[in-house]
């Protein structure tokens, strides 16, 4: 379900489990991974943010 409200952000592999990028991520991918995570079943989503050092 996740995969189908963030198209851009999480893909699906040939078994159907979520594939999430490693990179960060763009405004609007931010935007539906927070969508994704309200509309999870499973609430087998959540979000980390980073911190980074100069």
């Amino acid at each position: 379900m996740c995969a189908h409200i963030a198209t851009n952000t999480i893909t699906l592999d040939p078994w159907g489990y979520p594939i999430l990028p490693s990179d960060d991520l763009t405004e609007n991918q931010v935007k539906e991974a927070h969508k994704a995570v309200r509309a999870c079943p499973r609430r087998a989503l959540f979000i980390e943010t980073r911190e980074f050092e100069d």
